[in-house]
């Protein structure tokens, strides 16, 4: 993660280490911007607009989780793959991984900073039949079983979590309202078998999860197509995910479905590594045959894998969780790198610190950077300020009493200039918020809920599944010709900021520097990748076997839903945006008229008699002097923030590194 980074790395845990530095690079990231708080106040450059921005770009630092996710059918291998890369130090499975015991719900491990503790929450499998969806229940503690964990007893642990495996018999008529497929689910007499459980969040104090590592383990088909979200939001969140495979079996019908349906549209997300793991590879170990035979009917596997899920053979990683399990449980170096267990770890080490890099860059860094590029600016504006005045009380040591007044009536002359040019801003300002009334029209809430209520009365006339997909599809069309609209007005929005920018600039002889412009486009490919998933999600539905008023329901509990927060949060960082635009424009010019108000104080002083030429220039040369050195910090802060710009075509040099590791470790074997 660039300088600021130890790249370090323990050879038998690289993933383990780049968590650790990336935890130190936070907290090094936030006591950086802390102490960039107390620069502005001691320069007098605090702001309730300056200070809201960087507190929420400390917020979204301190909840922010490197997300790792494990998809993939039953009995593939998911939770043992888990407990064999983070949790073989416990000497046996924490997480059920057993034959017969497999984790029937989704699961997230991770550590919650907020409360400081570990416990064990279940959500139960009921509240599927209330509309809200599962995003709004993370937030309802009344909905949720909790326990606490012993983390301190590996037995107690793995006792707790087997929880996760629990089940219960219900009617198929029961089980099909819940949402699940019939067809997929094992038959008991009259009944049917479902997870007893929803969702699961364990806070565990490991000290990968204490320092940010978010695991989100899924359950398989019938799990993954019953619980939109998973689809829709949690998995896309993560910087990587793990598909599993049996590398004995290869990607069989059922692999498949769940690749189409779930996962192959993460192929097209610029900041997620997605993989495709052959698990129980130790199943090819055949001891009669020769090592190359070995390797040839691997390297087939991995390319009739690579070809039928259409990725590149690099991102196909053949790995036995068991064998790699065993091996750190008994320290045998030899079995934990015939497992590729290492490969694995060592490609999403970098994947997900590269991922990392990328998604904090355009969520605090550049943001953060461009505060301390302002203020360094404004800062300049005002030695430049103080060197004139410097030059005049230099010229006044011998000058007679006339020179004073002389000044004082150039200084009175041009605080008014700055009085009036204050006020010709302020029209700008009105224009700037009357084109921000027109952006926020746009994205109006009732113009959305006039789409959303076209769509339902149009879904529910449909009478076939051709009908409700294509009424989708046109619902798809009209949010997105709202973005366009909005992206229209936004470069308006842009170019009147400019302008309004270069005007004063030039009128008051300020430092140069740009306006932060609206960046629609982005918001609009967020929007993009939105409806693709949603789209590519509908479309694999079994719309005509699932009932009508399931699908209405399940289309607006996720994919409507979805986009209505996203308009949310576009919303949000419009008017983030709108309160921002022009504040380092109007601080800069606020700070030159407080400067030459203190120049005319001290002409004033001199004037009186209070005080003398000489000490006024020689308080003048140590304030002059101390401003020095608050530039000198305000710059290095903003060469650290500067280097973690992510470099391009970085992916180049990880794709050579992966397909090294993996032909040394293959050669290591033979």
């Amino acid at each position: 993660m660039h300088d600021s980074i130890d790249n370090k790395e323990n050879n038998n845990d690289a993933l383990a280490g780049h968590i650790h530095n990336f935890n130190r690079w936070k907290k090094d990231l936030t006591r950086s911007l802390k102490s960039f708080r107390l620069w502005l106040g001691r320069n007098q450059l605090y702001s309730d607009k300056v200070d809201q921005q960087l507190s929420s770009l400390l917020n979204i630092l301190k909840d922010d989780y490197v997300t790792i996710a494990f998809a993939g059918e039953f009995s593939r291998g998911k939770t043992e793959l888990i407990n064999a890369m983070f949790f073989a130090k416990y000497g046996q499975r924490i997480l059920p991984s057993r034959a017969g015991r497999t984790t029937m719900c989704p699961t997230e491990l991770f550590y919650d900073q907020d409360v400081n503790n570990t416990y064990l929450r279940l959500l139960p499998i009921e509240t599927r039949s209330d509309p809200r969806p599962l995003k709004e229940f993370r937030h309802l503690s009344d909905y949720w079983l909790q326990s606490e964990l012993d983390t301190s007893s590996a037995d107690s642990m793995s006792k707790a979590l087997m929880q996760v495996t629990e089940t219960q018999l219900v009617t198929p008529e029961v089980a099909s309202e819940l949402g699940f497929s019939i067809g997929k689910l094992e038959k008991f007499s009259q009944k049917v078998e479902i997870p007893k459980w929803r969702h699961a969040l364990v806070s565990f104090d490991h000290p990968l999860l204490m320092k940010g590592l978010c695991i989100l383990d899924t359950p398989g088909l019938n799990a993954l197509g019953s619980e939109p979200e998973l689809t829709l939001s949690l998995l896309p969140r993560a910087q990587a995910v793990i598909f599993l495979l049996a590398a004995d079996a290869g990607v069989t019908a059922s692999d498949m479905e769940i690749w189409e349906e779930h996962i192959s549209q993460l192929k097209n997300r610029s900041n997620l590594g997605l993989y495709a793991v052959l698990n129980k590879v130790d199943v090819l170990w055949d001891e009669l045959s020769t090592a190359q035979e070995i390797k040839t009917n691997v390297d087939k596997v991995i390319q009739d894998t690579a070809r039928q899920l259409e990725i590149p053979r690099r991102d196909v990683i053949p790995v036995s969780a068991q064998k790699g399990l065993l091996a750190r449980v008994k320290n045998d170096t030899e079995l934990l790198a015939k497992s590729h267990l290492k490969v694995l770890e060592d490609v999403l080490s970098n994947a997900v610190m590269i991922s990392k890099e990328k998604s904090l860059w355009e969520n605090v860094i550049s943001d953060a950077r461009n505060i301390v590029h302002d203020s360094l600016k404004t800062l300049e504006n005002r030695r430049k300020q103080l060197d004139h005045q410097r030059d005049e009380f230099d010229h006044l040591k011998d000058d007679s009493a006339t020179h004073i007044q002389t000044l004082l009536e150039e200084c009175r002359t041009e605080k008014q200039v700055y009085k009036q040019k204050m006020l010709t801003i302020k029209p700008s300002i009105r224009l700037m918020e009357r084109q921000t009334d027109l952006l926020r029209d746009v994205l109006s809430f009732d113009r959305l809920q006039l789409c959303t209520d076209e769509t339902a009365a149009k879904i529910i006339k449909s009478k076939s599944t051709r009908g409700m997909l294509r009424s989708m599809r046109e619902y798809f069309f009209e949010v997105d010709t709202i973005m366009n609209d909005f992206c229209r007005e936004a470069e308006l929005t842009n170019k009147m900021a400019a302008s309004i920018y270069e005007r004063f600039q030039k009128e008051h002889d300020l430092e140069s520097f740009e306006p932060r412009y609206l960046t629609a486009k982005l918001f609009h490919s967020e929007l993009k990748n939105i409806i693709r998933d949603s789209d590519q999600f509908n479309r694999h539905l079994k719309l005509a076997f699932s009932g009508q008023d399931k699908v209405v329901t399940r289309f607006f509990n996720t994919t409507v839903y979805n986009i209505d927060s996203f308009f949310e949060r576009t919303i949000e960082k419009l008017n983030n945006w709108t309160k921002n635009v022009l504040h380092p424009l109007t601080h800069q010019i606020e700070d030159h008229r407080t400067v030459l108000e203190t120049h005319m104080d001290e002409l004033l002083a001199i004037q009186k008699n209070d005080a003398t030429t000489t000490g006024r220039l020689r308080a003048l040369n140590i304030i002059i002097n101390d401003l020095d050195h608050e530039l000198i910090q305000c710059q290095e802060t903003f060469s650290l923030l500067d280097k973690f710009r992510p470099i391009e075509k970085k992916s180049n040099i990880l794709q050579f590194n992966r397909d090294k590791l993996f032909s040394q470790n293959s050669a290591s074997q033979k």
